[in-house]
């Protein structure tokens, strides 16, 4: 199944519940998609570009869609060979979001998460709002000695970032990518998540408070 027909898929059931949605769609039409040659861009909160990575790869589950916090189904993968300030990331229990606004306890671990806790002791409030047609993420990830860094991402299926982006030029070889432009169409775009005018959802823990970290997929077709 190829990525444009999981998108109009998606769209006519964005309005449903995910549960309704799935008793219309043919079972074996479920499928994990390869993402590859994908980027992640990091802005400060003036919109300026920090870093990021332009090999990102992973998998994404259409079958495993969230609809509330305490959702523990783990959807998609995320990683990259390109260090950030000399450091490789690394993301992980990353679930999927329909409609709908979520607010995340960031004390929650992935023991928290795999439980279906939503309480978590009260760490800084998280929010992601997810609107009809798009999706959304929340992210774990890890970086230097800082573990389970909570990030939000908020996506328009076939869409531009719009923004600043990293694409590596003119840092080392092996970085650059210069298809990866402001104006690329990708299959899952990472927009303003909170209407501040700087793409993505600032960061509330971590070492880069008020950050915002975006993914831009490239989602292709169910490997072989």
């Amino acid at each position: 199944m190829k990525v444009a027909g999981f998108m109009s898929k998606f769209r006519r059931c964005v309005f449903l519940s995910v549960a309704i949605c799935a008793v219309g769609v043919n079972i074996a039409s479920a499928a994990i998609h390869d993402i590859s040659s994908s980027n992640l861009t990091m802005l400060d909160p003036g919109a300026n570009l920090v870093g990021g990575a332009t090999d990102v790869f992973g998998t994404f589950d259409d079958s495993k869609i969230c609809t509330s916090v305490s959702c523990n189904q783990i959807g998609m993968t995320l990683a990259t060979d390109q260090p950030f300030f000399g450091i490789i990331w690394i993301t992980h229990d990353i679930r999927v979001f329909s409609e709908g606004t979520y607010t995340f306890d960031t004390n929650c671990t992935p023991a928290d998460i795999a439980a279906g806790v939503t309480n978590c002791g009260g760490g800084a409030p998280l929010t992601l709002t997810v609107a009809p047609g798009q999706l959304g993420a929340h992210i774990l990830f890890d970086w230097a000695f800082n573990t389970n860094i909570d990030v939000a991402v908020v996506w328009n299926p076939d869409d531009a970032f719009g923004s600043p982006i990293y694409n590596g030029c003119p840092f080392p070889p092996g970085n650059c990518d210069p298809t990866q432009t402001p104006t690329r169409v990708w299959g899952l775009a990472s927009k303003d998540g909170n209407g501040d005018g700087v793409q993505g959802i600032p960061m509330v823990d971590g070492p880069f408070p008020g950050f915002n970290t975006n993914f831009n997929l490239n989602i292709g077709p169910v490997p072989p």
